[in-house]
């Protein structure tokens, strides 16, 4: 598998649907989704993120671990940089974001979800509190839970459904199994070593200093298919 691929490098396997870049091969199971959105709830289910190259990802990173962007909470509230220690921040950024070379956006398998119906994309935020019980995606997210568990979502599922310890659960967070269950399977540590080394990104010591224990934690474990 070619390591530029799996590390968000390059990817030759992308198509333009809308405003967002896809995976050619997730394309037609996605508008079967979102079809089955529209007669089921009436929901126009759309992109708000899909595909992120590389360098996206080390901005987002490099931004977080500087302080220039807010770093969350496991409950989506933001938390003091000032107070953080470096390994503190680490965990921190790794909680919502993920390290440059090791984001599944980076396969174009995987895609950030919402009801454009309820609500518009320049006020989405992608926090739990759109999710939750009260929110306003919550009856959308319902839904797809619902199809997830009755094996009739067209492969899609959600790698963060579940909180394991690593990265907070993400229910906007979708993925299509069939294409990126092999590509995780692929994602060897040694791939994930020499993304490190040749990332230009901040608290590169400290990942290296945890290589094993983030890959095993926030790279290869994620939520069963069927949650």
């Amino acid at each position: 598998m070619n390591y530029k691929f799996l590390t968000g490098r390059e990817n030759n396997e992308l198509i333009q649907y809308n405003d967002q870049l896809l995976h050619k091969e997730c394309i037609d199971d996605f508008k079967r989704l979102q079809t089955l959105a529209k007669n089921e709830i009436d929901a126009d289910l759309q992109i708000v993120s899909s595909f992120r190259e590389h360098s996206r990802q080390e901005l987002i990173w490099n931004a977080k671990a500087s302080g220039k962007r807010d770093l969350l909470d496991s409950k989506g509230s933001i938390v003091d940089f000032n107070q953080l220690s470096p390994t503190e921040l680490l965990n921190s950024i790794m909680r919502w974001s993920a390290i440059p070379g090791a984001s599944r956006h980076h396969w174009g398998t995987d895609f950030d979800i919402y009801d454009a119906k309820k609500i518009s994309k320049k006020d989405l935020k992608l926090t739990p509190q759109e999710s939750n019980e009260d929110g306003i995606l919550h009856e959308f997210h319902l839904w797809l839970t619902e199809k997830i568990k009755a094996k009739n979502s067209f492969n899609f599922f959600r790698p963060y459904a579940l909180d394991h310890g690593g990265i907070s659960p993400e229910m906007w967070h979708i993925s299509h199994s069939t294409l990126s269950s092999p590509l995780l399977e692929h994602y060897t540590i040694e791939v994930f070593e020499q993304n490190i080394h040749e990332s230009n990104i901040l608290l590169k010591e400290n990942i290296l200093n945890e290589l094993e224990s983030i890959y095993n934690l926030y790279i290869q474990t994620i939520s069963p298919v069927s949650t």
